[in-house]
Formats: C-alpha cells, structure tokens, sequence
C-alpha cells in the first residue's frame, strides 16, 4: 500500500518541539519489566544507543543563527533543517548525513515525518515469543506516554499525538505468534484427521477412538515437559513440535493395526490372543525404532543454536513417552478390554444399528455371537422339556382321581 502522510504535521511550532525532545527523554529512561528486555530498561544503555536529531540541531542552528528554533520563522526553520539534513557529520554532532536523511523525513520537498531511533535491549536470539510480545507492549506504552504529554502541551493539533512505536523486531513477533498459532491449529486438526486415517486403516471404531486418546496424553506429556523446563511455546518449540509430533501417532498405529490384523488374517478372535499377536509381532519393532529415534535425538542436543536443542529435547520426549503410553496405556487397555472378534468394527455397528430387530425396537442392538446362539437354544430345549414333565405330572394325577370313583378298575392316563 501507499504511505499517507498527515496534511497537519507541523515541526516548528514550540509545543512540537518540546514533544519531540520529551520523547527522547522518555526512550532513554523508559522501564520494561519484560523477561526479553535486558538492564530493566528498554533502550540500551550503551553509548550511542540513540539517534536523536533535534538537540542536535537545536545547537547547530543557534550558532548558525544565533537564535534559538523557536525564536525564527517557519521558513527559516525548515530552510535550515534541510541544510542541517543534507550536511555532513560535523564534530561532535554524533548523526552522519545517512542517519539525518532516514531521521528527518522531507517528500517532495515538504517535511512529512520525523524519527527517534535507539537500539533496544531486547534479547532477540534467546527471548521466547511471548517474552518479545511483552516487550513491544512496553514500547507501545513510550508511544502511549509520548501522545499524552503532546496532548498535554497543545501538540496534538500539529499530529504530534500520533507517535507509534515500529522495529523489524515486531515484524518478527507477529511471524512467530502465526507460527504459535499455527501449531494449535494443527492440534486441533491433528486428532480428527488421526481418527480418520485410524478408521480407514483398522476399520475398527473401538480401537481409533482409544487410539487417538492415547496420542492425545503423548501429546499433552509433552507440551507438560515444556511447562516443566521453565520454557514458553515459542516459534522454535511449535516448529519442531510439528515436526515431531508424528512420532506420537507412529507408535500406536502400528501396534493397533497388528492387533486387527490378529483377527481378520489369523483367525485370533479373543483379546488375549490379538495382544499376544501384536505384542509379539510388532512390539520389538516398536521398541527398536523408538530406540533409533530417540538416538538420532541425542546429538541435537549438544548443539549450539536455538532451534536444534529445542527440536531434539522434544524429539526424545515425543518418542519416551510415545513408547511408554502405547506400549503400558494403550496395550494394557486392549489387553483388559480390548474389542474382541467384530466388536467395533464398522459392519459391527452397521449390524447393530440396521438389522431389522434394531428397526423394530428403534434402537442398536448388539447381535449375538455363535456361543450366545448355542447358549440360547440349549436354554429353550431345557425350557421345552421342563413344560413338557410339567404337563406329564398333571395328567398323571388327573388319572389317579378318576379310578378312584369307578368299580374298582380303571385306566389309567399317562403321557409318553
């Protein structure tokens, strides 16, 4: 976009100028209590640290004039400004004629805006995000205290009131905060999509949503580990977070996937079985690749810039507590109640919820295993037979009754 310069900007009147100097003032002292900013302060204090052109000039113009810049017309004071901009370093001036060009702003001949440059003493390379963000918020608040004293001194109607604080360093900031960002969306799109492709490769609800909690506690383990070292998410923590926040689900797709396989391809319908099936055939190659990992790990560590010890502490916490939840949680899980044959499978629950019993009662209905049936048929044949000797016994003592009243003989009713 375009620059739009305010119409009402105006240097000379004296109000603007005792703004202009209040705010090298204030930059120079100026506390920041944010853990990014260095000495409490958030101008460095080192020598040269800040480029303030006006006292400068202020004193190059009384001796070219012998009048101060309040005590001249407006003609003279801009004539001699842009002299003063276009000059070179004189002794003792401590500006070269390249830092009075970027501080003193003419366009088109007309000066349309002014600078106070300094160095600030925030630590760029070793502050977290979140640390830098506070610091701009202090710089904000100079910016804030600069257009209230304007205000206060009748400046404001010159657009000495609008002061704002600008470095490559917020531009920074605002990257690193998307990133953060980024990285909790990614969270959130991560369980969902993880459910999915869980679903599609073990057909099995049961196990993917199980499976998906238990990537959900690797993950929260590890963000917990961040919290634990005393460190905030930051841009370096949420890339390598992305980064490695596959291991999490690596794991526990392998071990889930052999424990379906257990049934469909070898006919293991109990979950005892299943867990022997996949503990045995795919638990050594979990635990020899967590291994690997979580060596290819190690040498980050000893690194020297920020991003690679970060990325490999969380790379070995991500595999440790990878093999730990799916190995302990979601094995032990499967083990104890784990689904056993169809159970949770998608033509289960298609069975459930769509077969003509479920219809008529409105509601899902397990279906019955072959066991089950079996149970079920003995138990009507013992409820058949019982009514049967049931009956038998009745008419037995019906036909007692009826001999009794006859010439002494008689015959007797019996069911065979």
């Amino acid at each position: 976009g375009g620059v739009r310069f305010s119409d009402q900007f105006d240097l000379f009147p004296e109000a603007a100028q005792q703004t202009f100097n209040f705010a090298c003032d204030a930059a120079r002292t100026f506390a920041c209590a944010a853990s990014a900013c260095s000495f409490g302060a958030l101008m460095h204090p080192s020598p040269g640290a800040i480029k303030c052109f006006l006292p400068r000039f202020q004193s190059w113009f009384f001796a070219r004039n012998n009048v101060t810049t309040t005590q001249t017309t407006r003609e003279v004071f801009l004539s001699e400004l842009m002299a003063y901009r276009a000059a070179d370093t004189e002794a003792g001036d401590g500006l070269s004629r390249a830092d009075k060009l970027a501080l003193i702003g003419f366009v088109g001949g007309e000066l349309r805006y002014v600078r106070v440059d300094f160095h600030t003493s925030i630590k760029t390379d070793e502050a977290t995000t979140a640390a830098k963000a506070e610091a701009r918020k202090a710089a904000d608040r100079l910016a804030d205290t600069i257009n209230a004293f304007a205000r206060s001194v009748g400046a404001e109607r010159f657009s000495m009131a609008a002061t704002f604080s600008a470095s490559s360093v917020w531009v920074g900031v605002e990257a690193e905060l998307g990133i953060v960002a980024g990285f909790y969306r990614g969270l959130v799109v991560c369980f969902p999509v993880a459910f999915v492709v869980l679903l599609l490769s073990t057909q099995n609800v049961v196990l993917s949503l199980l499976a998906v909690w238990t990537i959900f506690f690797i993950v929260a383990a590890v963000l917990a580990t961040i919290v634990w070292q005393g460190n905030q998410l930051g841009v370096a923590e949420a890339i390598a977070g992305v980064i490695v926040i596959g291991f999490s689900v690596d794991y526990v797709t392998h071990l889930g996937h052999n424990f379906i396989d257990a049934y469909h391809g070898f006919g293991l319908a109990g979950r005892a079985l299943r867990f022997n099936h996949a503990a045995v055939g795919m638990g050594g190659t979990v635990i020899a690749g967590g291994i690997t990992s979580f060596g290819a790990a190690l040498p980050l560590l000893g690194t020297q810039h920020l991003f690679f010890p970060t990325m490999g502490a969380l790379m070995a916490a991500t595999v440790a507590f990878s093999l730990t939840f799916s190995l302990l949680f979601f094995m032990g899980f499967l083990l104890v109640a784990g689904p056993e044959g169809e159970v949770g499978e998608v033509v289960w629950f298609l069975r459930c919820c769509f077969s003509e019993e479920c219809l008529q009662k409105g509601r899902c209905v397990t279906p019955e295993s072959e066991e089950d049936m079996y149970k079920r048929q003995d138990a009507k044949r013992e409820r058949e037979l019982l009514l049967i000797q049931q009956q038998g016994s009745r008419a037995v003592v019906q036909g007692e009754g009826d001999g009794g009243g006859g010439d002494g003989g008689g015959e007797m009713h019996g069911v065979v």
